[in-house]
């Protein structure tokens, strides 16, 4: 078994595609995941905590403006892990700014 190396974050899909490695620690909402032949392995150990999409904000803003929560209501259950590479990929890979890409996915949700 060969040793771990490590890598800057914004390397790491570089260097798998270039072979210097054969596996890596993603997280399940990168962009990338969405484009590139990879097999993502089940954390069956759970070795690493859960990353899931969810949606946060502070308690006193919620209480300071109600139609916040209002408005945060209407996402519950528009994400997916799925759906986030794809933003994602939009944004990081597409170089697409993240206003238009928050556009195009509330539009899409018929949020808009």
């Amino acid at each position: 078994m060969r040793s771990p190396k490590t890598a800057d974050l914004g390397l790491l899909y570089k260097v798998i595609e270039q072979g210097q490695v054969g596996m890596i620690a993603a997280n399940a909402t990168d962009g990338v995941l969405s484009k590139m032949d990879l097999k993502i392995l089940e954390d069956d150990r759970h070795a690493f905590p859960r990353y899931e999409v969810s949606i946060v904000a502070r308690e006193a803003l919620l209480g300071e403006r109600p139609e916040v929560r209002a408005a945060l209501n209407e996402l519950a259950g528009k994400f997916t892990n799925a759906r986030m590479q794809e933003l994602n990929y939009e944004v990081d890979v597409e170089h697409r700014a993240v206003g238009a890409v928050a556009d195009g996915f509330l539009s899409g949700a018929g949020l808009k």
